[in-house]
C-alpha cells in the first residue's frame, strides 16, 4: 500500500484516503486522490484546454491553451496572468525565466526576452524544448530532415547544431529524454525507429522500438537509467530495457498523451486517465490513479512535467492545472 512521505503526513495528518480537504483563506484546493497524491488545483479558471505547461523553477511557470492564449506565473501557480502571443495554433513552449521563453506556433517559433511582452520571429520551425539540465532547443524539419537549434544561456541566443537526417517522412512531434532528443515522424515501414540526437555532444542517436507496429507511434517517452517509458494512443504504456524485455500494457480504449517521472517513480496521463508505476516495487506493474471517490477522472490530461523530485504539474481540458505531489 502506497504511503504519503513524511513531509506531507504531518501536513496531512488528519486526512484518510479519499477526503477532500478544503481549506479556507488559500487560493488553492487541496484535495487528495488514490495512489496518495496530494493535489493542489492551481487551474487557470477558464473554459479553454491547456496544451502545456513548462516549470523551469518550482514557482515559474507558462502555460499555452487551445485558444492562442499564454500564461505565466511567478508563485508557482497561485496566479496565472496572460500575456501576448505572437500566433495562433500554439503546439509547444519552453521557457527559463520569467521573461525568456519560446514558442512554437502555426509552423513558426519566437522567443520574448521579456516576459511576453514582445516576441521575435526566428524563423520556420516545428517544435521548441527543454531538457532536465536546462537546454533549450528548436526544431526545423522538412520532409528529410530536421535542424536542431540549441542555446546553452536559458535561451538568450541560439545557434544551429546537428541535422538530423534520415527522417523521411513528416514531422509529427518531438520527444526529449534527459539530453536525447527523439524526432517522430510519419513512417509506415515495419522498421520503426526514432532518429535524434544526444544534445550535451551533438552526436546522432537511433532508439529502436521493437514493440511497435508500422503505424504506432509514441507521444511520450521518459528514460531513467537503461530502462525506458513510453505513452501511445489506445491505453498503451510500455515499459522496458531493450528488445527482448519490454512490456506492453493495454489500458482501455482511450489514448494516453505524456509521461514523466523522478527515478524509477513514473506517471503517465491521457484520457480520463491517470496511471503510475507506484507499488509495491515491481516496476513492470501499474495503477490507476483515482479519485477521492474510488473513479476514474471525468477530464483529459494532455501534458505532466515534473518540477523537482517531488512534485509535478498536470495540466488537462477546461483549464485544469493541477500541482501535486506522490
Amino acid at each position: 500500500m502506497p504511503i504519503l512521505k513524511r513531509s506531507f503526513a504531518a501536513r496531512l495528518q488528519s486526512a484518510t484516503l479519499g477526503t477532500i480537504l478544503l481549506f479556507c483563506g488559500c487560493n488553492e484546493r487541496i484535495f487528495e486522490i488514490q495512489p496518495v497524491i496530494t493535489v493542489a488545483d492551481i487551474s487557470l479558471g477558464e473554459s479553454a484546454d491547456v496544451l502545456a505547461v513548462c516549470f523551469p523553477t518550482p514557482t515559474i511557470g507558462w502555460a499555452i491553451t487551445d485558444t492562442a492564449t499564454i500564461y505565466r506565473t511567478t508563485d508557482g501557480g497561485s496566479t496565472w496572468n496572460s500575456v501576448s502571443a505572437p500566433n495562433d495554433n500554439l503546439t509547444y513552449i519552453a521557457a527559463s525565466s520569467p521573461l525568456i521563453a519560446v514558442l512554437a506556433a502555426d509552423g513558426r517559433i519566437y522567443h520574448t526576452l521579456d516576459g511576453g511582452a514582445t516576441w521575435n520571429d526566428l524563423g520556420s520551425g516545428d517544435y521548441v524544448g527543454r531538457t532536465p539540465e536546462g537546454t533549450m532547443v528548436y526544431l526545423n524539419c522538412d520532409f528529410t530532415s530536421c535542424q536542431t537549434y540549441i542555446s546553452r544561456n536559458g535561451g538568450q541566443t541560439f545557434s544551429s547544431s546537428t541535422l538530423i537526417q534520415g527522417i523521411n517522412a513528416p514531422f509529427r512531434d518531438a520527444l526529449i529524454a534527459g539530453e536525447f532528443l527523439y524526432v517522430v515522424s510519419d513512417r509506415s515501414t515495419d522498421d520503426v525507429w526514432l532518429r535524434g540526437v544526444d544534445l550535451a555532444t551533438g552526436t546522432l542517436a537511433r532508439f529502436d522500438l521493437p514493440i511497435l507496429s508500422a503505424g504506432e507511434f509514441p507521444n511520450g517517452l521518459y528514460r531513467f537509467g537503461n530502462r525506458n517509458y513510453m505513452t501511445g494512443p489506445l491505453g498503451n504504456l510500455w515499459d522496458g530495457t531493450g528488445d527482448a524485455d519490454v512490456m506492453r500494457h493495454d489500458w482501455h480504449t482511450f489514448d494516453f498523451y505524456d509521461v514523466d517521472g523522478t527515478g524509477d517513480l513514473v506517471i503517465a496521463v491521457g484520457e480520463q486517465c491517470i496511471a503510475t508505476n507506484l507499488n509495491l516495487g515491481t516496476e513492470e506493474y501499474w495503477n490507476p490513479v483515482l479519485d477521492e471517490s474510488g473513479n476514474g477522472f471525468p477530464h483529459t490530461f494532455y501534458d505532466i512535467q515534473y518540477i523537482d523530485s517531488e512534485t509535478f504539474v498536470v495540466t488537462g481540458d477546461r483549464g485544469l492545472i493541477w500541482r501535486a505531489q506522490l
